[in-house]
């Protein structure tokens, strides 16, 4: 083990009662287009980890999100920050070449994994050292990551069969974490663009956040990490 863990950061924030900011390092989106110019992208890297963010992610699905292996394997170089890796996981064999970049986590999406492997994938996962977040857009989504006694779930705000072209709304976290035991760990994820979208999904027990496409839209992403996350308090749930 390499000493970085995505939970440890979530757990942390019930100490200090301020959600954790994660920024999604993506080259495009379905919604917005290019977001991240791979020239600049070391640069980007740096005024994040300036501006305090406590982990990254990055998706490294090719097709829709312009990702891969060699934009996570140079994130991994800039930062010993935790990595979680968001994809459409469907072989123990993504997971396999996800520890060889250096990847921490990764997140099983509960409406893009095939049902009959999430809990294998699941299982293999763990076995290699890897943190896992299950995926949940719905209460159903919850309902079937629950039964898998998780050590803590990722709240997507938009749906990402959609490819998140729907609005999204923090209101989907804010339905779904009264269902969420207190020990299963939260991370709210898409439609953050302002303190109060943070403040929001804090209030309602979600330990972190995070946040992709304001980040890479702003023309100075290390103030407003810190503008995002000050005033923003969890309360437990």
């Amino acid at each position: 083990m390499n000493g970085r863990s995505l939970y440890a950061v979530l757990e942390s924030t019930r100490r200090t009662l301020q959600p954790a900011v994660l920024a999604d390092v993506k080259v495009r989106s379905p919604r917005d287009g290019a977001l991240i110019d791979l020239g600049g992208l070391d640069a980007y890297l740096d005024a994040l980890i300036e501006g305090g963010v406590n982990a990254l992610s990055t998706p490294t699905d090719p097709v829709y999100f312009a990702g891969g292996l060699e934009v996570a394997a140079r994130i991994r170089a800039r930062t010993d920050l935790p990595l979680l890796r968001k994809d459409f996981f469907n072989s123990p064999s993504q997971l396999d070449e996800s520890v060889a970049v250096g990847f921490d986590a990764v997140q099983l999406s509960i409406n893009t994994t095939p049902p009959s492997k999430l809990e294998r994938l699941r299982d293999h996962a763990v076995r290699l050292g890897l943190e896992v977040l299950l995926g949940v857009h719905t209460k159903r989504h919850l309902a079937t990551a629950l039964a898998l006694d998780p050590a803590a779930i990722a709240v997507n705000n938009r749906n990402i069969v959609a490819l998140e072209l729907d609005p999204g709304t923090v209101s989907v976290t804010e339905s779904l974490l009264p269902e969420v035991p207190p020990d299963v760990l939260v991370l709210s994820e898409s439609s953050f663009f302002t303190a109060e979208d943070v403040a929001r999904a804090a209030a309602a027990g979600a330990e972190g956040v995070l946040i992709g496409t304001a980040l890479a839209k702003s023309d100075d992403p290390a103030a407003l990490v810190r503008k995002l996350r000050d005033g923003a308090w969890i309360c437990p749930r």
